[in-house]
């Protein structure tokens, strides 16, 4: 069994897919269960959300934060350590398992490589869409009843939060208002959807 797996010439492939598959098995875990930050939503200062579904901004788009370059950075090195497990089980299935000469084998583990690299980028894709998929634009809210979540000025004098439920899910938006201040848990009602992508609301 050793010699199958680090003999002449096998460790150079064995080696690179062992660490290739553990790390990437590791972080690909990680992502599912969204334990990495990658896509974590911005909740700026609104304190405790607990497990409220924030939008970053009113169209229910993340706010370019330095995520992107982030996430850039992870999508890198994972797609390391998929390269390595995708070209050291290639290259080992093909110089122990069927027997092929060094040189055809290193060929192998390099196609290998490449078309994990492929893969996970696919599913990294389809991970994507997933999760953009639950985002609904703000315009959806429009008429819908809502509670102040933080203090909105009156006279238009600044902006708050409001929160509301849509698709079983809290959302929430920044609000001015043309009326009297609104203090926190008031009941609103979103009217309008502002050029500077805030709410007009007023009270119900």
């Amino acid at each position: 069994m050793y010699d199958l797996f680090f003999g002449q010439y096998t460790a150079m492939f064995t080696i690179p897919a062992i660490v290739g598959s553990v790390f990437f098995l590791l972080r690909m875990g990680m992502l599912l269960m969204g334990g990495d930050d990658a896509f974590d939503a911005d909740t700026g200062d609104l304190g405790d959300m607990g497990d409220l579904d924030v939008d970053a901004s009113p169209e229910g788009e993340p706010l370019d934060d330095g995520g992107t370059d982030h996430a850039f950075k992870i999508i890198s090195v994972q797609s390391i350590g998929a390269f390595l497990m995708g070209a050291g089980w290639a290259g080992l299935g093909a110089y122990r398992g069927s027997g092929m000469s060094l040189e055809a084998s290193i060929g192998i583990a390099l196609l290998g490589g490449v078309v994990m690299i492929w893969l996970f980028l696919w599913l990294m894709k389809a991970v994507y869409d997933l999760q953009s998929s639950g985002n609904v634009s703000i315009r959806q809210a429009i008429g819908l009843e809502a509670e102040v979540y933080v203090r909105v000025p009156g006279q238009r004098s600044g902006s708050g939060r409001v929160r509301v439920v849509m698709d079983d899910r809290m959302r929430m938006y920044t609000a001015v208002t043309d009326g009297d201040t609104l203090e926190r848990g008031t009941k609103i009602r979103i009217n309008t959807l502002n050029a500077d992508n805030t709410v007009t609301v007023a009270k119900a």
